[in-house]
């Protein structure tokens, strides 16, 4: 799904820049790229708690906020 995002004249010259410099498709994967550098989570979550079991609490309290 598809979103929009408002950004300053600056900052899109700046994601241009970077966009021709990296050979990026989108600019979406300009933003991942940056992104990604400063939060550091694993390209894939699965697997991540490998061995870890579920109680019967857990399962009931999963849905809620």
């Amino acid at each position: 799904m598809a979103t929009s995002i408002q950004v300053s004249e600056s900052t899109l010259h700046l994601l241009k820049m970077l966009k021709e410099q990296e050979k990026a498709e989108s600019y979406d994967d300009v933003i991942k790229n940056i992104v990604s550098q400063h939060v550091h989570v694993p390209k894939t979550m699965f697997g991540s708690m490998k061995g870890w079991r579920y109680s019967k609490e857990d399962r009931g309290d999963a849905h809620e906020l």
